[in-house]
């Protein structure tokens, strides 16, 4: 008990030693450690604060966020002697119905991660049947029935997050969801306990009923017990209770879009029920009524691209994936309590401020692309209105998000009559409104009439006038500013057609907005709202949309930017330095870096290679602030010595600039590169910020292409890493196709000296092949199948420069005899697949097929004979993608040729 206590002192001292002492019990006697746990936990007599306390640390003993560290936790727990669990889940659930409330919310926790562990193994067969005992039953406290409430939504939450298989609970949803909605309807006719614990049990009903609707599809398509469950959370949204009613909304969010189809016969209770929350004073009822509508309007709209993307191929779309056009519906009576919600703006509020006001202001952008053909007709009165009422900022502001709300949905002809007769209005706003929150929401709405213009034209007619009140208001107040930077960028993103034109729209405005975007990034304020990082992106943009009549000015710029990231360098370099100002100092390099990367992009080796040396020095300088030289163990998978390398972190943005600058320069990037090396081999080290270890992938690409053969010195340690790294189930997958990928550019680079990594790569391409086809998607689970596209095009990339890289020294034949049959065999699997075989994969598995028998003439009878092989390319040469349709021809051509 005393331990637990001082764990929780004010004391540090006191407090560490306590936890010491923990952690010491958890190692010594993992079972001891448990039972004295459960026993602190369940005894009546002990201090709230140690029961507490020792609840959660016997939680967190058996979960952990880390699935290989939850897995050894639940392996920990049925290691243990199944005499002591039986004891420990018997108190648990006797504490349930203690009388202390949190000792039972605390309680419940602990039985819902015991109930994981044990309800997957077969261990506690009976927990849900007692659970459900314990709610119905008049001999159980109320207590101790919102405890069981609880802990059965948190099996379901469990559930849902995927800790625990869905189909352990299936067998009795039918039993839960009649306890939970049963105890959302409960109450105390007889008066014979407190309001307090009534509200106690029906909150938790809720909550359990919220977390079991992602299970209920079953009920919810039966229509008696779909209407007794959408009757007890209406009748609910109705409670005096604010918890309650707040919970109600949140289910029916939930129901909109978890059964949109099913609610037709519902919507004309929701509607007023859902109107009448929106109005409620209190906030985070009028959130949940609002996001409602939200929900609502997002499947509208995903369900209007599902029916114009089958009609565009003849096809129709399901019964249940039509749209029941509720928000056309709703428009006339909604749009006025949106724009109530829009008027209840906070002073001073900033970009994370959620209320009803952003959340309107959110949901009306929904409702335009739900409804984009009536949407301007219900809001553009209220905008007219209150866009000119002089006497109230907060109508202004109101008006002002509400146009820019519901710029990305109208047809082209209704937005250019609207950005017509919006932008002088919101050009006079932004120069003259004395309310700051006015300016801020007028240059955020400028933004989206420039990002949203159908073409450039809508923008061209008004640019003198935009460009000279946007460059001049970057000197507005922070938020202003950060909001202009945008608007200048999604201009420059207008016209970046242009960008290798002589002379273009942009030409005459190029150099007064560089340089007041680099007076922006670099004002003292810069720091706030985001004001630094939004001038350097507009910065950037600008740059890469220059027509070439700019670049003389972007090649001046250079010089500038390094003086800029070399002072940081310095000035981070001193000793001392606090962990937040050495976070500012790496964001700011961060993007200095990413300029100076568009200015090489843009000016490529004539226009850079002056500056090369002096941008490397930068690179490395900034790249070295974080890393420091350790000893380490030779690469098993290729041999190799032992020698220093690099740990810690390595700057992301400055490796991507030495990528761009290797591609700039490339042969005569040979000298930088044993300087940068061990940056980038730190960078593939460093998996668990994936995303540095997918740029140092990218730049071994780039270093592969630029310097060819001289990076073979370096190749050993390159390809181990990325060997390791292919097998590790550490790494983020999305990082193993560009892995993939590489190995084709470093067979390039090398030739025939590519020949000693064959044996270790070729195998991982043909496991990856075979994995790629026998990995199951769900028909909506669109990231991994995005993945797994991603996965096929890198195994045709790295094959087909494996094969021409080989070519080169004429050691190609490496492939001949175990590597062609099953690259032609993928090629056919994933050509056959209907599901996933889209354009570029094709013409990637057309170009694979013509490269095989370009360089092994001897297999192309073969080839040419199987069955599949035509009908693959009469597809590609009928793409719509010409890069495809020229593949393809190709191929045919290739295989069509006489040996």
């Amino acid at each position: 008990t005393q331990i637990l206590l001082n764990a929780q002192s004010a004391d540090g001292a006191v407090r560490v030693a306590a936890e010491q002492q923990l952690q010491a019990a958890e190692a010594s006697s993992f079972s001891s450690f448990v039972g004295a746990l459960c026993e602190e936990l369940c005894a009546e007599s002990k201090p709230l604060d140690s029961r507490r306390l020792a609840g959660l640390v016997l939680k967190n003993s058996l979960d952990a966020k880390d699935p290989a560290r939850r897995a050894a936790h639940m392996s920990r727990w049925t290691e243990l002697d199944p005499t002591l669990r039986g004891n420990i889940k018997s108190s648990l659930l006797a504490t349930l119905c203690s009388v202390q409330h949190e000792a039972r919310h605390v309680a419940a926790q602990v039985v819902t991660k015991v109930g994981v562990i044990e309800l997957q193994s077969g261990s506690w067969p009976d927990l849900v049947e007692k659970l459900l005992r314990n709610v119905s039953s008049p001999e159980t406290p109320l207590g101790g029935k919102q405890a069981s409430l609880e802990v059965l939504g948190f099996l379901c939450e469990e559930s849902f997050m995927g800790h625990l298989p869905s189909a352990l609970l299936a067998s009795q949803s039918n039993q839960i969801l009649t306890a939970v909605v049963q105890g959302v309807r409960f109450n105390d006719a007889a008066g014979a306990h407190a309001d307090e614990a009534v509200a106690g049990v029906r909150l938790a009903a809720a909550a359990a009923l919220l977390n079991a609707l992602d299970f209920v599809r079953e009920n919810f398509e039966r229509e008696n017990e779909r209407t007794f469950i959408m009757q007890t959370v209406c009748e609910t949204v109705s409670s005096s209770d604010v918890q309650l009613r707040q919970i109600a909304l949140e289910c029916l969010v939930k129901i909109a879009e978890n059964y949109y189809s099913m609610l037709p016969q519902y919507m004309d209770v929701l509607y007023n029920l859902v109107a009448g929350a929106m109005r409620a004073p209190e906030e985070n009822v009028a959130l949940q009524a609002i996001e409602f509508w939200s929900t609502i309007a997002e499947e509208e709209a995903a369900l209007r691209d599902e029916e114009a993307a089958a009609l565009e191929i003849g096809d129709s779309v399901a019964s249940d994936r039509r749209s029941h056009r509720f928000v056309a519906q709703a428009l006339q009576a909604l749009c006025p309590v949106l724009f109530e919600c829009l008027m209840h703006q906070e002073e001073d509020q900033d970009d994370d401020t959620w209320n009803r006001a952003t959340a309107a202001g959110a949901c009306l952008a929904l409702l335009s692309e739900a409804s984009p053909d009536t949407i301007v007709q219900r809001v553009l009165p209220f905008v007219q209105v209150k866009i000119a009422d002089t006497n109230d900022w907060r109508a202004r502001e109101a008006a002002t998000i509400a146009l820019g709300s519901i710029l990305d949905g109208p047809p082209a002809e209704q937005l250019a009559v609207l950005v017509e007769q919006a932008v002088p209005v919101l050009l006079n706003a932004l120069s003259t409104d004395p309310s700051t929150s006015v300016r801020d929401t007028t240059a955020w709405t400028l933004g989206r009439v420039c990002a949203f213009a159908s073409d450039s034209s809508g923008v061209q007619k008004h640019l003198p006038a935009l460009m000279t009140i946007l460059v001049k208001a970057l000197s507005n107040e922070p938020p202003v500013a950060r909001n202009v930077a945008w608007a200048l960028h999604n201009i420059a993103e207008v016209f970046d057609y242009e960008s290798s034109n002589e002379f273009g729209t942009l030409s005459s405005y190029v150099e007064v907005t560089i340089r007041a975007l680099l007076g922006a990034s670099s004002r003292d304020d810069a720091d706030i709202s985001n004001l630094r990082a939004s001038a350097y992106e507009a910065l950037n943009t600008w740059l890469q949309s220059t027509p070439q009549d700019g670049v003389k000015l972007i090649q001046q710029l250079v010089p500038v930017l390094l003086d800029r990231l070399e002072q940081s360098v310095a000035a981070a370099s001193a000793q001392g330095l606090s962990e937040e100002d050495k976070k500012e100092a790496a964001e700011l390099q961060g993007l200095l870096c990413g300029s100076l990367q568009t200015c090489t992009q843009r000016l490529q080796r004539v226009g850079i290679q002056a500056m090369g040396d002096r941008m490397m020095q930068a690179y490395l300088g900034v790249m070295s602030l974080g890393s420091t030289r350790v000893s380490r163990q030779p690469a098993a998978a290729v041999g190799g010595e032992a020698k220093p390398a690099l740990a810690g972190s390595v700057h992301e943005e400055a490796l991507m600039a030495v990528g761009a600058l290797a591609d700039a320069l490339e042969v005569d990037f040979v000298k930088y590169l044993p300087h940068v090396i061990e940056f980038v081999l730190l960078g593939l080290r460093n998996w668990e910020q994936y995303e540095v270890c997918a740029v140092a992938v990218g730049v071994v690409g780039d270093l592969a292409r630029a310097v060819e053969k001289a990076i073979m010195t370096h190749t050993d340690d390159i390809v181990a890493l990325l060997l390791t790294a292919l097998q590790s189930g550490e790494l983020d997958k999305s990082v193993k196709p560009p892995i993939l990928s590489v190995f084709g550019d470093l067979a390039m680079a090398l030739g025939g000296e590519f020949e000693r990594y064959v044996p270790h790569v070729m195998p991982m391409l043909q496991q990856a092949a075979q994995s790629s086809v026998q990995i199951e998607v769900a028909p909506d689970d669109y990231d991994m199948l995005d993945w797994v596209l991603s996965l096929r095009e890198s195994i045709f990339e790295a094959y087909t420069g494996i094969l021409q890289g080989l070519r080169q020294d004429a050691r190609h034949e490496l492939l001949a005899s175990a590597h062609v049959e099953w690259v032609v065999s993928f090629c056919d699997v994933v050509s056959q697949d209907p599901a996933s075989c889209t354009d570029k994969l094709l013409g990637a598995a057309a170009g694979v097929l013509g490269d095989v028998v370009s360089v092994m003439p001897g297999v192309r009878t073969k080839i040419r004979s199987l069955p599949w092989v035509a009908e693959l390319l009469e597809r590609a040469c009928s793409s719509p993608d010409p890069s495809v349709q020229e593949t393809g021809a190709w191929a045919r051509q290739a295989l069509t040729m006489m040996p």
